[in-house]
């Protein structure tokens, strides 16, 4: 397991949550998939000029959605004194990955 995988099951852990249930919600929900999206859309390159306003409208929703876990899951990890240096550059790389 790596490192990014442990803390968060750390976290998880010290928050009460059943390990075994959240396995199973991040598999029936399709989660781990929908973390290719970006690629699959075809990132990291810019998006180009024509790219509709709807697609553009979507991606920077779904940053919006990620931000806000991300600060959700630093103010956890705060709180129960787990440290997550690299979740700034999970931030700054998924920002990339979605063009927006």
């Amino acid at each position: 397991m790596d490192a990014r995988r442990l803390r968060a099951t750390e976290i998880a852990h010290r928050s009460g949550v059943d390990l075994a249930l959240l396995d199973r919600a991040v598999r029936e929900t399709g989660t781990f998939e929908q973390a290719f999206t970006p690629i699959l859309l075809g990132g990291p390159d810019p998006l180009p000029p024509d790219t509709p306003e709807e697609m553009r409208a979507g991606m920077a929703h779904v940053v919006r959605l990620a931000d806000k876990d991300l600060d959700h899951a630093l103010a956890l990890a705060g709180r129960l004194g787990v440290d997550l240096p690299m979740l700034a550059a999970v931030r700054a790389e998924f920002h990339r990955a979605m063009r927006v």
